[in-house]
């Protein structure tokens, strides 16, 4: 029984299945597209990369797909170490006395290769939080079954597909999914990135605070995770995942 193990790095926006009606069950992970930079509330972002590796195979820059990892008889999602574990941008805002708007429909939903570079949904399988050297939390989802496939399918407007349009995965594979600083300097405010996920970006987006806050001490108490590759494992805590519930 094959084994697939999926890395996410980077600024990896995730939305959870049992929130937004309309993933239809799934989990959704949203890469935005910042592959010319972006300039979030007064800060300009340097470009970042949504890359896929599948196996051996060599990095492909993302430009608009959506993938979606499939299989018939997968146990349901467990991610009791994922939850709390990964910056919540609802909770972030919500300390600050304000609210987070909806998501962005063309953002999250739609598949506008101008605003999101990649769409990564899954059901089933285990989702934990780590971290690499640097303190940048990157969530790894796992996945155990007979018939594990990756479907992919360009945006409107987006593409090459340089994937094949389906993969049947017949022995243990690791896929890794990133969106990281392309010229590796990361700041703080590389996290700033995950607030076009929303209608709106808040004034002044919250950032996680270093430590000793409780959420940065979870944070850092999470394992490392070793034997990244240098493009992957070499980003900051700016860079770290979040999610949307």
């Amino acid at each position: 029984m094959p084994t697939v193990t999926v890395y996410f790095g980077g600024i990896c926006t995730f939305f959870m299945s049992d929130r937004h009606d309309e993933l239809d069950g799934f989990c959704r992970v949203v890469l935005v597209n910042a592959a010319d930079g972006r300039t979030v509330a007064g800060h300009d972002i340097p470009p970042h990369e949504a890359v896929v590796r599948i196996g051996d195979g060599q990095p492909v820059t993302m430009r608009g797909l959506h993938m979606r990892l499939l299989s018939s008889n997968a146990q349901s999602l467990l991610r009791t170490a994922f939850t709390g574990s990964c910056p919540d941008l609802t909770h972030l805002v919500f300390e600050q006395g304000a609210e987070l708007s909806r998501p962005s429909h063309p953002v999250v939903f739609t598949g506008d290769p101008a605003e999101a570079a990649l769409f990564f949904d899954f059901k089933g399988g285990t989702l934990a939080a780590g971290r690499n050297d640097h303190g940048a939390v990157i969530t790894t989802l796992v996945l155990q079954s007979d018939d594990v496939a990756l479907e992919t399918v360009p945006f409107v407007g987006g593409g090459p597909l340089e994937f094949p349009s389906q993969m049947v995965f017949l022995e243990d594979t690791t896929i890794l999914v990133s969106n990281d600083d392309a010229i590796e300097t990361t700041s703080k405010y590389d996290f700033y990135l995950h607030y076009l996920t929303a209608e709106l970006v808040p004034p002044n987006p919250p950032i996680p605070p270093d430590p000793p806050s409780p959420i940065a001490w979870l944070r850092n108490r999470l394992p490392v995770i070793p034997h990244l590759p240098h493009w992957f494992g070499s980003i900051g805590a700016g860079c770290s995942n979040s999610t949307y519930p």
